[in-house]
This record gives C-alpha cells, structure tokens and sequence, in this order.
C-alpha cells in the first residue's frame, strides 16, 4: 500500500508544479494539503480490498487473473459519439478508417485537427494553471483573514470576561463595604448603649452615697474637739522643773 501513496503523492506534487506554472512558489505549507490528497486516495476501503482481491487470495477466485489474458471485441456503437481521449492516435485512426490515407486530403484533415487539438490542450492546461494559482493565492488570502477574524473574536472575549469580572469585583468590594458600614452602625449602637447604662448606674450610686455626708462632717467636728481637749489638759499637767529650777519641756510625743 505505500508503493501507491509514494506514486499518489509524485502524480499530486507534478500536478501542482504544472498548474502552477512557475507564478505559485513550493512551500512547506504545501506539503499537508498533497500528502493528505495522496493519503486519501491510496488508502482507502476499496483499495485495500481490491489488492488481495485482484490477485484472487481473498477472497479465492482464479477468475480475477485469467480473465485478465482474455481479449473481447467491444460491440460497436449503434449511434456515433464523440471520442473521449483525443490525441494523435486517436485522430489518425478516425481519419484513416474514413477517409484513404493514401489521399492527399487525408494528411491535411490530419494535420489540420492535430494543430486544432494541440491549440485547445495548451489553452485549457494554460486555463487550468491559471485557476490553480488563483485558488492559492485566494487560500493565502483566506487564512490570515480567518486568523484576524479568530484573533479579533478572541480579543472581544478576553474583554468581556474583563468587564464582568471588574463588575463582580466592584459589586463584592460594594458588599463588603456596606458590611463593614453595617457593623460599625452596630458597634456604635452597642457602645452608646452602655454608655447609657453606665450613667445611670453611676447616677444611681451618687444618689445613694448623698446622705453619709452630714455625719463625716459630724465626725470631723467630734475629732477636733477631742484634740482641742487633749491640749487643754497637757497645758494644765504641772510643769516639771530641773534641781536648779529650771522649767522641763516635755516633748509632744512623751506627753
């Protein structure tokens, strides 16, 4: 099966350089599309079937390489048709089976087709050419305009995604700010609450503790009469006085 592939992909290579004609350069990127032409059309079902098969091995059939030997006259066509393969063989035939080829008008209807016909293959294999290299380019063309195509899309996408991640972005950042708001509503809340609570409380106490006041006045007044009667009695004590007469200061922590 590679012997084909090898023949398959010589015949698309000659075909590509023909059509060509000298105006399309061979590049790398040539080479899949020819590969893949020569690819399909060697490997293929029918392919492999037909080459055990035409040997006649599987399935087992003689048949397959005798009837190759055997030679059949084709029945002639009941009505004239155009001829499918026109070449010089095929003109020369058709003249001489109709006209003598010993006549001199023989060879002049030769030559005169002959000329017509080659004329027509150059113009058509020329038209061909110029066809095929009109497609490579436009396939050149196609592809970067494809590229851009996919690139721009590509771009538009990345931006969306963009855009709606900055807007989840900013609606989470919005959320956890108007939380962070909330909580501090809260909190204030909480801390004017126990402040109110702490000045009643203090209000409360300062009520109860008004009344003591008059007896630390009272206590006041009793420790100082105390002291004043403690002097009173140290001033009348009698003094003492020294051998020679002399009075006796006693210090105030003795007395």
């Amino acid at each position: 099966m590679f012997a084909p592939l090898g023949h398959a992909y010589s015949r698309a290579l000659d075909k590509h350089i023909q059509l060509s004609q000298g105006l399309y350069s061979l590049k790398k990127g040539d080479f899949y599309p020819l590969f893949k032409y020569a690819w399909e059309s060697s490997f293929t079902v029918t392919n492999v079937k037909s080459s055990f098969a035409a040997t006649g091995v599987h399935p087992m059939d003689a048949e397959r390489v005798l009837k190759k030997f055997r030679k059949t006259t084709p029945d002639p066509p009941k009505h004239p048709a155009a001829i499918e393969e026109v070449n010089r063989r095929t003109i020369n035939q058709l003249v001489d089976a109709e006209i003598d080829p010993r006549r001199r008008g023989a060879d002049v209807i030769k030559n005169t087709l002959l000329s017509l016909q080659t004329r027509c293959d150059l113009l058509e294999h020329e038209n061909d050419g110029l066809r095929y290299s009109l497609d490579l380019k436009q396939r050149d063309w196609d592809i970067p305009m494809k590229g851009k195509a996919a690139a721009k899309a590509l771009k538009d996408q990345m931006a969306h995604e963009a855009r709606e991640q900055k807007k989840k972005d900013k609606e989470a950042k919005d959320a956890e700010k108007a939380k962070k708001a909330k909580d501090a509503k809260a909190e204030k809340e909480r801390c004017n609450s126990e402040k109110a609570i702490q000045l009643s409380q203090k209000g409360k106490r300062k009520a109860s503790q008004a009344a003591p006041c008059p007896n630390k006045r009272q206590k006041k007044r009793g420790s100082a009469t105390a002291a004043a009667a403690i002097e009173e009695a140290l001033s009348a004590a009698p003094v003492c006085n020294t051998r020679s007469g002399r009075a006796i200061n006693v210090p105030g922590r003795f007395r």
